[in-house]
């Protein structure tokens, strides 16, 4: 079955700011206080390009790029080889201009999975990773 995740946050700067620190397909252990550097293959503003996460050198995730518009502010990802009981998850994170010269982060996805798998993926995906990085990228701009 067809499911979302979606959160989002404001941050109290602008939207080039934001995007220039959080951006960079390859620069998510930069900023993220929980992911590991990423190795990277191919060019990280290239669809298709992948970036590999692994802790203690065990490859933890690997995720493709499938979409990237910097003018937008957006781009998005398929994780590849799910560790958890999903298929076709294709996350996407974009930054948006807000008024009083603040942005809005959005970090969605959408993927499939039985109900059983909802709770998990919110936990470990919704509030361990995204909260979590959109949090630090607001303390940063605080």
């Amino acid at each position: 079955m067809a499911r979302s995740l979606v959160r989002s946050i404001v941050v109290a700067a602008d939207a080039d700011s934001v995007w220039s620190h959080i951006g960079a397909f390859d620069g998510l252990g930069t900023w993220h206080p929980s992911v590991p550097p990423a190795e990277l293959e191919g060019d990280p503003t290239q669809v298709g390009s992948i970036r590999t996460f692994s802790v203690d050198g065990r490859v933890v995730a690997r995720e493709e790029l499938v979409a990237h518009d910097p003018e937008a502010r957006s781009y998005s990802y398929e994780v590849l080889d799910p560790m958890l009981p999903i298929r076709d998850y294709v996350a996407t994170l974009a930054v948006t201009p807000q008024a009083d010269d603040k942005s809005e982060i959005r970090w969605t996805a959408r993927y499939e999975s039985e109900d059983d798998a909802v709770a998990t993926v919110e936990q470990i995906f919704g509030d361990g990773v995204y909260v979590a990085g959109l949090q630090a990228v607001q303390e940063h701009f605080a």
